[in-house]
């Protein structure tokens, strides 16, 4: 027999240890599904901008082995002009300007316990008459995902999906001369040649910070060079909210204590020219967040020339993976790698009046965008 409760924020704050060992057990493992880090996030965006609630769903056997979690928050959303009490991944859902960007979220759920686990948690939400639609956000999709089962669980639910996106990452080869012997001849002449014209400009140094009093002790650095480089730019830069400010010192502190994150630095005649966040998870690095020097070291590619040692290290070290999360076909991340993960949003809503009129409106307004590109082609001839 499977058991599911909501957690309680006490709850929720004691549940480190078993939370993280769940996780190890799940399909999908990444630092942006840890309790560090949705912990951390929940304690600086529950009330920012708009009043939050937790509903993080457990799931236990008979003799209380945790086995499954629906991380989920709650809060109030208009759309199609009704308001729908929205289920969201806790990690998502932020306005704008505070967005910390998680990915490669799903349920987390013993992968062999997964048959078992999800129909129990789907019929918790089932029996739920508190919301109306849940909004999950940059599922992988090209490996299998505990929340498709939720879908294929859900008798009568309506889903849709409203968003897709490409993850670059490349998949470390044995050696550094490998991984460039991959990249096209223009990366990999580009790779080599910023490196070598910025090291002849002085003493370039490059190093890891990854012990929490290290990584702690860049900190300041770090949101300078970030900022600096966006206000080069003219753009604000993520430290421009406070409130995103306060989440990640917050989830980088508690994640560097547990191994999970990496600050690489580069100088060059010991003056910081670039700052790499990086996190780590097992055999995985994900780069998550840089800031590189503007003025007259910016026509030298400090972030790029950063970015090559990161991966010579990992190489080193024997890592399997680095993860560049979310890209446009256009980015200069895809300079680094012609791999790439797929990942899909999807909206699923429960049978009632409001999942009926938001199909319809939404029905709508597809028909209307392809009747003005048909107008637009019509117009061009």
């Amino acid at each position: 027999m499977i058991s599911v409760v909501r957690l309680a924020e006490t709850d929720f704050a004691a549940l480190r240890g078993e939370w993280n060992a769940l996780l190890e057990r799940s399909r999908n493992p990444g630092p942006m599904l840890t309790w560090e880090w949705l912990w951390s996030w929940w304690e600086t965006y529950r009330r920012a901008e708009t009043a939050r609630e937790l509903q993080v769903l457990a799931a236990r056997t008979a003799d209380g082995e945790l086995i499954g979690l629906a991380p989920f928050v709650r809060r109030t959303a208009r759309a199609w002009g009704v308001w729908l009490r929205r289920l969201e991944f806790l990690g998502t859902g932020e306005a704008e300007a505070d967005e910390t960007c998680s990915e490669f979220l799903d349920l987390i759920v013993a992968a062999d316990r997964e048959a078992a686990c999800v129909p129990a948690l789907a019929a918790a939400l089932a029996a739920d008459p508190g919301w109306d639609e849940i909004v999950a956000r940059d599922v992988r999709t090209d490996r299998p995902a505990s929340l498709d089962a939720l879908r294929r669980s859900a008798a009568g639910w309506r889903a849709a999906e409203f968003g897709r996106a490409r993850c670059p990452f490349i998949p470390l080869p044995d050696t550094w001369e490998q991984y460039l012997a991959s990249l096209s001849r223009n990366s990999r002449r580009l790779a080599r040649y910023k490196r070598k014209r910025l090291a002849e400009a002085g003493r370039l140094a490059f190093r890891l910070a990854e012990s929490e009093s290290a990584v702690m002790e860049l900190w300041p650095e770090f949101v300078r060079l970030h900022q600096g480089s966006w206000a080069a730019r003219g753009r604000a830069g993520c430290f421009a909210s406070e409130t995103f400010g306060t989440f990640l010192k917050k989830a980088t502190a508690r994640l560097a204590a547990a191994g999970g994150v990496r600050l690489a630095l580069l100088t060059l005649n010991d003056e910081p020219l670039a700052l790499y966040h990086l996190l780590r998870h097992g055999p995985r690095l994900y780069y998550y967040n840089s800031g590189a020097a503007a003025g007259r070291w910016a026509e030298y590619s400090p972030g790029s020339v950063c970015q090559g040692f990161i991966i010579e290290e990992a190489i080193a070290e024997g890592l399997e993976e680095y993860h560049l999360f979310k890209a446009g076909p256009d980015s200069y991340k895809y300079h680094w790698t012609d791999r790439a993960a797929p990942v899909s949003s999807w909206r699923l809503r429960r049978p009632g009046w409001k999942a009926r009129w938001c199909a319809l409106c939404e029905t709508l307004a597809g028909a209307g965008r392809a009747w003005r590109r048909r107008a637009r082609r019509e117009a061009r001839r």
